[in-house]
């Protein structure tokens, strides 16, 4: 099972990733605390996906 897409999603409130897998398998995890006063919420979002989980597109997810 591979990574094939990522994806961020902000609001006022809260960030959450989404992963998808080649195996149509999906999960969404949170990126920032809920109700976070983060003024540049995409900004944030944007770095985290380029910084932390674009590395991992591509990847087994058995070995990450």
């Amino acid at each position: 099972m591979n990574i094939i897409s990522l994806g961020t999603y902000c609001n006022e409130f809260v960030g959450t990733v989404r992963v998808i897998t080649d195996s149509g398998t999906e999960g969404w995890g949170q990126i920032t605390p809920y109700n976070a006063d983060i003024t540049y919420i995409d900004a944030v979002a944007s770095s985290i996906l380029s910084v932390l989980l674009e590395p991992i597109v591509g990847k087994n997810t058995n070995n990450l």
